[in-house]
């Protein structure tokens, strides 16, 4: 049988990302988190970890664990519950949206998870199938979402949209012409692709698709994007969320477009006649932060 103690350790760990905040939130020595992993390597007979300098990725076999964690999690929770120990103040909470609004909702969070000692957090920035199966599944109690996910055990409410923006040098025209745009060069990220294929085909009928684009840069860190751009290297596309997640990055300014498009934001949730408690306060985050979005 897995120790019950080294699995914990390990999922809050694949949570977070960080052995020195999986320390921090256990109230444990970073020694003694990686103990503990090395102790579940060992039962398990397997590596879980791949290490690449600071940080790390799960293997197969650490994936499989972590998913293993996550349900214990759960059904410890759901025994609480039906115990009748509803602790606004205990337990875990498990939230997956994009990256913009992770590094949003984390800020407003982060009192609160101080506050209270015995409440964990595991905040993903994550693809949008990710969090669309994640919910399917049960691994995720909130997830946001571009779309209404439909599906009879879970609930989705609407909130306010994310703007698209085009993100410009602070020296750039209000309205660049698209050759203006290509003698700059896109700074490139995970979903500026998909990003540009709507918002440049929407303002610029010459624009033929993404694979034309002149690219200056690929980043894939959240933080990093606008920093390219703001040294007058290239320009970018980002929802609002992400654009604000980076305040203090620089100077750059928002394209004015003729067509501006939004993206519909959707706040989904497992179906639960009485959700437990400790999830109000985050819900209530989540819209104050999706209310600043059209501000």
């Amino acid at each position: 049988m897995l120790n019950a103690t080294w699995l914990e350790t390990f999922t809050v760990l694949s949570g977070l990302g960080s052995f020195t905040r999986t320390a921090a939130r256990l109230n444990m020595t970073q020694p003694g988190v990686t103990q503990h992993v090395k102790k579940l390597e060992q039962q398990v007979g397997r590596p879980l970890l791949v290490r690449h300098g600071k940080s790390f990725s799960l293997t197969d076999a650490g994936i499989a664990l972590a998913a293993l964690g996550r349900r214990r999690q759960t059904e410890e929770e759901a025994l609480r519950q039906d115990l009748g120990q509803d602790d606004p103040g205990r337990g875990h909470v498990r939230i997956a949206c994009p990256g913009g609004l992770a590094v949003l909702i984390y800020a407003e969070v982060e009192a609160h998870l101080a506050r209270w000692p015995e409440l964990t957090l595991s905040l993903q920035a994550a693809p949008q199938a990710s969090i669309e199966a994640q919910l399917l599944s049960g691994e995720l109690d909130l997830g946001i979402l571009h779309r209404k996910l439909d599906a009879p055990r879970l609930m989705a409410e609407r909130l306010r949209r994310d703007p698209l923006k085009l993100i410009l040098p602070s020296g750039a025209a209000d309205r660049p012409e698209f050759e203006t745009l290509q003698k700059l060069g896109l700074v490139d990220h995970p979903d500026a692709a998909a990003l540009a294929d709507r918002l440049l085909a929407a303002n610029y009928p010459g624009y033929r698709g993404s694979a034309g684009l002149r690219r200056r840069a690929f980043l894939n860190q959240i933080g990093q994007i606008l920093s390219p751009v703001s040294a007058g290297a290239g320009y970018t596309i980002l929802p609002q969320s992400a654009v604000l997640a980076q305040q203090g990055q620089g100077n750059f300014r928002t394209a004015a477009l003729k067509a501006p498009l939004e993206d519909d934001l959707w706040l989904v949730r497992q179906r639960q006649e009485a959700p437990p408690a400790r999830f109000a306060f985050f819900e209530a985050a989540i819209r104050d932060v999706c209310a600043r979005l059209a501000d």
